[in-house]
Order: C-alpha cells, then sequence, then structure tokens
C-alpha cells in the first residue's frame, strides 16, 4: 500500500513513531473559554492560533462578515463549543495541535 497518498497510513505512521519516542501523542483538553478561544491541556493552554480544528465540526457553522467591500467567512465557535467541553486533540510536536473532536 503506498502511504503517501494514504492519509491514514500517515498518521498510523506518526503514532508509531512517537509511541517509540515514549512522547505523548493525544492529549484530552478542556475548553475554557469561547473568546477567545482556549482549551487547556493540563500544562498548556492553547489558543486558536495553536489548533487546526477538524472541519467537520466546523461545517455549517461559518458566518459571512463585511470588511470594507470585502466579504470573508470566519469560524462561528460559539455555535460549536461550550465551555467545559471535553475535547480530543493530537500533536506530533507540541507546537500545532490538531482538534480532532468532542468528547461525550
Amino acid at each position: 500500500m503506498n502511504i503517501e497518498g494514504n492519509q491514514f497510513m500517515l498518521l498510523a505512521n506518526t503514532i508509531v513513531n512517537m509511541a517509540k519516542k515514549k512522547e505523548p501523542v493525544f492529549y484530552l483538553g478542556k475548553v475554557i473559554s469561547i473568546s477567545p478561544f482556549i482549551v487547556d491541556i493540563g500544562q498548556l493552554q492553547l489558543d486558536r492560533n495553536d489548533l487546526l480544528i477538524n472541519k467537520e465540526l466546523l461545517k455549517g457553522n461559518l458566518r459571512k462578515i463585511k470588511i470594507g467591500e470585502q466579504e470573508c467567512e470566519v469560524e462561528n465557535l460559539e455555535n460549536v463549543f461550550k465551555v467545559n467541553d471535553n475535547v480530543a486533540l493530537i500533536t506530533n510536536d507540541k507546537q500545532l495541535f490538531a482538534l480532532l473532536c468532542i468528547m461525550g
């Protein structure tokens, strides 16, 4: 199977390599603020700049805003997350975290 074109195989490969190094791969966090958006994972508080949010969570939760003559879409996180939501995250460098899903 060709790993290069298969995102699931790349993810699995990353997890295996990180497990060999005994580095945490998955984190459980808690949303502690919506605006600004902040997730606490115990030793770190992650803001929107630290996170890639699963696009499936944001489906249908974009709003249009107008800046001058230009119209653009922005994330409407208030419709997706609530304070105290538990979330699952993954990282491979502890710099940028992918927020995968809301737990329970």
